[in-house]
């Protein structure tokens, strides 16, 4: 995970809303393949810094009282940021087929849920064998039916 981080790039949108045009700009035109000045590379990175002077004006709108930029102010506000994804009725419909996707999505396959599973199934097996391994040992030769005895007979 360490390596994967060291080899990836910071996000575009989070470059920019922490001051590094310049880097934003970089990573885009890598991404587009092109140059920073073609007309791809910079109506994104436009359309990036709209939005996040966007959400920044829409905070101080909503949330003057945390605007000081101290780790509490910070924590508070991004803490409404993922409340309103449950407060707000359009976005709780966008969260709850999110979340429905990805549960069918993990159990579409028999395979995926053998995997899933396979802790309890193995468990499961494991308590079957240890009483069919007692049933034979103690009851059938009570029984009169014994291993020899079944082997000769079959």
């Amino acid at each position: 995970m360490i390596v994967t981080y060291m080899l990836t790039s910071h996000s575009p949108r989070w470059l920019v809303s922490n001051n590094h045009d310049e880097e934003a700009l970089n990573i885009l035109a890598d991404l587009r393949r092109a140059p920073k000045d073609s007309e791809v590379v910079q109506l994104e990175y436009l359309e990036i810094k709209a939005q996040h002077m966007f959400e920044v004006d829409r905070s101080r709108a909503k949330f003057p009282q945390f605007q000081s930029g101290s780790f509490s102010d910070n924590f508070k506000l991004g803490f409404y940021d993922y409340a309103s994804l449950f407060t707000n009725k359009s976005l709780r419909k966008r969260v709850f087929v999110a979340v429905f996707t990805m549960v069918f999505q993990q159990c579409r396959s028999p395979i995926s849920i053998t995997l899933r599973f396979s802790p309890l199934l193995t468990s499961m097996h494991r308590v079957w064998y240890q009483r069919h391994s007692v049933l034979r040992r103690f009851h059938l030769p009570r029984l009169g039916f014994d291993r020899q005895h079944h082997l000769a007979s079959g």
